[in-house]
C-alpha cells in the first residue's frame, strides 16, 4: 500500500500538496514541482497562499474554514501562480488530515492542470456559437424564381425552387401561366 501511495505522489500528472492547519506547506510531490516549477526545498515551510494570485487569496480562507470544520472540497477550479509567473487553471480537491483523536491537523490537496482542457472547451463553445449565429441569421430557405419564356417571348411559366440549407430537401414547383 505504501508503495502505491508513493507511486501516486511521484506522478507528474498530479500535484499533491500537504499543509498544516495554518496553511504552511509540509509536503510537495514531483507532480507539484512539474506543475508549478518550484522544488520541494523551495516551498516547504512557506504559506500555500503564495500559490494564489493576490485577487484570489481570500478564497483560500473560505476553503480553509470548510476544511477546519471537517468537510472536504472537491472539484474547485481556480488559478494558481507558477514559479515563472504564469498562471495555471487547476482543479483542486482538498481533504482534511486528522490525527488519532479525529482533530484536523492538516490538509491534503490534489491539483490537476485543466488549462488545456478549458482552452479546448472554450474553442468548442466559440465554434458552436459561430455556427449557431450563422444558422440563426440566415433565412431558413432561399427561393429561386425563374421566369420561363416560350420562343415568342411570352411568359409560359414561373418556376419556383425552394432551396433548403441542405440540398436534399429541394422542392420545385411549376406554376403555369395561362397567358393574357
Amino acid at each position: 500500500m505504501r508503495q502505491t501511495l508513493e507511486a501516486i505522489a511521484a506522478s507528474e500528472g498530479t500535484a499533491i500538496l500537504g499543509t498544516d492547519v495554518d496553511g504552511v506547506l509540509t509536503s510537495w510531490s514531483a507532480g507539484a514541482e512539474a506543475l508549478y516549477g518550484w522544488t520541494a526545498a523551495e516551498v516547504i515551510g512557506t504559506p500555500v497562499v503564495a500559490l494564489a494570485p493576490p485577487e484570489l487569496r481570500g478564497t483560500l480562507e473560505v476553503a480553509r474554514e470548510t476544511l477546519r470544520g471537517g468537510d472536504s472540497v472537491h472539484g474547485w477550479e481556480t488559478e494558481r501562480v507558477r514559479k515563472d509567473g504564469t498562471t495555471a487553471l487547476v482543479r483542486v480537491d482538498l481533504t482534511p488530515i486528522r490525527d488519532e483523536s479525529g482533530a484536523v491537523v492538516g490538509v491534503a490537496s490534489v491539483h490537476r492542470d485543466v488549462s488545456e482542457q478549458r482552452r479546448v472547451e472554450d474553442a468548442l463553445r466559440a465554434a458552436e456559437e459561430r455556427y449557431r449565429t450563422l444558422v440563426e441569421t440566415l433565412p431558413l430557405a432561399t427561393y429561386l424564381v425563374s421566369l420561363l419564356y416560350c420562343h415568342v417571348g411570352t411568359l409560359a411559366a414561373v418556376q419556383i425552387v425552394y432551396v433548403d440549407l441542405w440540398p436534399v430537401f429541394q422542392i420545385t414547383e411549376m406554376v403555369r401561366h395561362t397567358g393574357d
